[in-house]
């Protein structure tokens, strides 16, 4: 879990994550085509790991779905 230092909360990232899966097979099950996006977030002081690899802060997930059905 990943703490949420303005809310004082903990964040399940596992759960929404599974969460997110569960959406994405409704959408695509009923709606046939969904496109989606996910990327990384980089702060302004980023962490790296050996090797030169940098460590996002956080990520996104943009889902573009039809007006209609197709």
């Amino acid at each position: 879990m990943e703490a949420d230092e303005k809310e004082g909360k903990l964040i399940d990232v596992d759960t929404i994550s599974a969460t997110m899966g569960s959406v994405l097979t409704a959408f695509t099950a009923r709606l046939e085509r969904v496109w989606v996006v996910t990327g990384p977030i980089f702060d302004a002081t980023p962490k790296w790991l050996r090797g030169g690899v940098e460590v996002p802060a956080a990520g996104y997930r943009i889902l573009n779905l039809p007006l209609r059905p197709i």
